[in-house]
């Protein structure tokens, strides 16, 4: 399955289909307070943002530029890099395991912005 296949799970019509259950796959995330809530709907929203990133990477467009300026910026690339770490780490998921070899973020982004 694709990821907006995943994502629109957390939708809420799909999410109360499937038995209000998915939220399951994330055991460690934290739990909600008052101010935030990590329900099904802050999830579609965090994986909404991690799918616009990979649009623009599948489209070829910029992603490590100010939005709008030809200012080079990885801020925005980071932010996505940690919020994938994230998920994997209340997924429960060995980021390190699974990426190894593959994650080379870091080092790009900061040879980008040393450029």
């Amino acid at each position: 399955m694709g990821f907006g296949f995943w994502r629109y799970m957390f939708a809420n019509n799909q999410f109360i289909a499937a038995g209000s259950t998915l939220l399951r796959v994330l055991p460690s995330k934290p739990r909600s307070t008052p101010s935030i809530q990590y329900n099904h709907n802050f999830m579609l929203n965090q994986l909404a943002t991690i799918n616009n990133l990979r649009n623009r990477i599948a489209h070829h467009e910029p992603i490590c530029f100010l939005s709008g300026h030809s200012v080079k910026d990885t801020s925005n690339s980071r932010y996505h890099y940690n919020l994938i770490l994230l998920l994997f780490q209340w997924m429960e998921i060995d980021a390190h395991a699974l990426l190894l070899g593959l994650d080379q973020i870091k080092e790009v982004c900061d040879e980008i912005d040393n450029f």
